[in-house]
């Protein structure tokens, strides 16, 4: 498994908690398609994946418990299917922290440009007002 601290933030994250379970319906679904698309007398070759499809323990909530368990060095699962829960949950982390990422960039860039229509909306107006004050001036003096 690949060995990368994650955050206690992150895990309290309602987005990681979608993002775990986006990554375990893929899996999930991947796994349907493979059976879906067997010729008949066809089986898939036996992997961690297609173990934890067949026992029914591809779900967030198992995904969430097993990854603690791992985290402390207490799981009992064979390593394929530790690896498998590391992997989607790293990839889970890694997608919740490009979206906010994302959401971070988006809002900083929606306060600058409220920030460059403010400033351009003031130096109009004191455009404005310059304007005006030459066309008094300029007008004062054609009446003199």
């Amino acid at each position: 498994m690949i060995n990368v601290k994650i955050d206690a933030e992150l895990l309290a994250n309602a987005k990681f908690g979608e993002q775990v379970e986006n990554v375990v319906n893929e899996i999930r679904n991947a796994i349907k398609k493979a059976i879906a698309s067997l010729q008949p007398k066809q089986k898939l070759k036996s992997s961690a994946v297609l173990q934890m499809y067949n026992a029914g323990t591809l779900t967030k909530d198992y995904f969430m418990a097993e990854f603690e368990k791992i985290c402390n060095r207490a799981s009992k699962q064979p390593r394929a299917v530790r690896d498998v829960i590391g992997e989607a949950i790293v990839e889970a982390a890694r997608r919740t922290i490009i979206e906010d990422q994302r959401e971070r960039g988006m809002k900083a860039a929606e306060k600058a440009n409220a920030k460059a229509a403010a400033e351009a909306k003031n130096e109009q107006g004191e455009s404005d007002e310059l304007r005006r004050s030459m066309e008094a001036r300029t007008g004062a003096a054609e009446g003199d």
